[in-house]
């Protein structure tokens, strides 16, 4: 990664938000340049409002699951939660960020509030290295990762493992598919000036299993997704389901094959309905558990076998239903007994991102039925990836 690469989200992230989403955004550099007391006590007046605002059930929430813990936050921005924690519940906790100004606030004020043998920080470089940190029982992610592409956060993510422990939690504040789809479904270079103000280079959607698949091979085990605010943010919260520390030599690049020529490999049953001129869509008989369709995964499982070793495979599918509801679920080679996930997709105005889990010695189709009893179902499958679960 080059300098000018980063250099672009740099620029942007000295300009932090304020207390809570509706607040003003502050400059760091403006900040430091205030005298010693009235930038503690501007600091103070927005982590005021921080903590009344709508991310504050977080500080109740994990009062006590990081008490005296040690936590890595990765884009710190001024420190808010941070130093909140630290405060309440005597965490030891590093800032770490790309701005070196917004750890010099947060230096300041933690010096002024007698929090410096609590307090770390780490500028993250060019090179995204932690190689200088030590352990952590848990890494806060608030709102910050998904601001770079999807590459350089598995990067920064696969550099970040070897320093979580077993057990440890990675907890994740995001904006979620729902909020993207909302707001016009913009490309993610574009999305960041609607979510965070003109300034913004890029932003993605994530939920879950998109942040797995980001940490992917290290595997994880939810424990709480859920969106909030109105659809605007969404909560993550995973356990490291390893019982040992990862290896930086299984970072690679989340193992994953695109299962391609959809519009070929869907196989319409015979009581169904292939609907012309519709894009590949089906129409299922209206009688409940109806089959629809069924797909092939037996060459894109063969291809993963290897790589899975014991471990279970992710189907993600892109979904659009225009009428009823499907059953999607994961079944054997001859598509007749479910040995999978599954899950319900019903008819919505955009795409659905629905994501299946199986072992890969069980399962070999992915299997549409109808979810309606007395109605049709319409719709199609529009992208499937099967790789390996995390």
């Amino acid at each position: 990664m080059t300098s000018e690469t980063l250099g672009a989200y740099r620029e942007k992230w000295r300009e932090v938000p304020g207390g809570s989403s509706e607040n003003e955004r502050l400059f760091s550099t403006d900040l430091l340049a205030l005298p010693s007391a009235d930038m503690l006590a501007h600091w103070e007046e927005q982590a005021r409002r921080r903590a009344a605002g709508d991310l504050a059930w977080r500080n109740r929430l994990y009062l006590d699951v990081l008490r005296g813990k040690r936590v890595l936050e990765l884009g710190s921005g001024l420190g808010y939660d941070g130093l909140h924690f630290v405060e309440s519940a005597g965490a030891h906790w590093t800032f770490a960020d790309i701005v070196p100004d917004n750890l010099e606030v947060i230096r300041r004020v933690a010096g002024a509030r007698g929090f410096g043998a609590q307090t770390a920080f780490h500028y993250i470089g060019d090179d995204l290295s932690f190689d200088a940190l030590g352990e952590f029982d848990a890494i806060w992610v608030s709102g910050s990762i998904h601001h770079v592409p999807f590459e350089i956060q598995h990067r920064e993510a696969m550099n970040v493992m070897p320093h979580l422990v077993p057990g440890g939690r990675w907890l994740e504040l995001v904006y979620p598919r729902e909020r993207w789809l909302l707001e016009g479904e913009q490309p993610f270079s574009s999305w960041g000036r609607s979510t965070d103000g003109d300034r913004t280079p890029w932003v993605e959607w994530f939920d879950a299993e998109k942040i797995r698949a980001r940490l992917a091979p290290a595997r994880f085990e939810v424990l709480l997704d859920f969106e909030f605010g109105a659809s605007e943010f969404r909560w993550v919260d995973l356990r490291y389901a390893e019982p040992h520390a990862f290896d930086p030599a299984r970072a690679q690049k989340p193992l994953e094959r695109v299962v391609t020529g959809l519009a070929d490999r869907v196989q319409i049953d015979p009581s169904a309905q292939r609907l012309p001129f519709a894009g590949g869509r089906l129409r299922t008989q209206a009688e409940l558990w109806a089959r629809g369709a069924t797909l092939d995964l037996a060459g894109a499982i063969a291809e993963l076998a290897p790589l899975a070793s014991g471990r279970e495979l992710a189907l993600d599918l892109e979904v659009e239903v225009d009428w009823g509801a499907f059953v999607l679920c994961l079944s054997d080679r001859a598509a007749m007994n479910r040995t999978g996930g599954a899950a319900v997709a019903a008819a919505r105005p955009w795409r659905q991102r629905v994501t299946l889990r199986g072992a890969s010695a069980d399962i070999g189709s992915l299997l549409v039925r109808n979810y309606h009893a007395g109605r049709r179902s319409i719709g199609r499958i529009v992208t499937a990836t099967l790789r390996v679960g995390t």
